[in-house]
């Protein structure tokens, strides 16, 4: 119970900071919004993910240097998660 509670604590700070698209660390940051959701079996933060994921997707290109940062795996999780093509096509490129 008292690590549950911990890694909701953290979860939902993540959601607190701010994100551009994109920046060292991101891909971190996002990897654990999607592992919190699978553990705590509450998909608030991978919702947050997809949303994010999915704005930048729609805008992507032309691509610009930070991009490469870009947080690759959780975008195929959140996609495998979801079946949303768009959050995968961004992941592709």
């Amino acid at each position: 119970m008292m690590h549950a509670r911990t890694l909701r604590t953290v979860a939902d700070q993540l959601l607190t900071l701010g994100y551009r698209t994109w920046s060292f660390g991101d891909s971190v940051a996002f990897e654990g919004m999607v592992a919190a959701s699978a553990v705590l079996e509450d998909d608030r933060w991978l919702q947050f993910g997809r949303g994010f994921t999915r704005g930048w997707a729609t805008r992507s290109q032309p691509y610009v240097r930070l991009d490469c940062t870009a947080p690759g795996l959780a975008m195929v999780q959140i996609y495998r998660a979801t079946q949303d093509r768009l959050v995968l096509d961004g992941a592709l490129g």
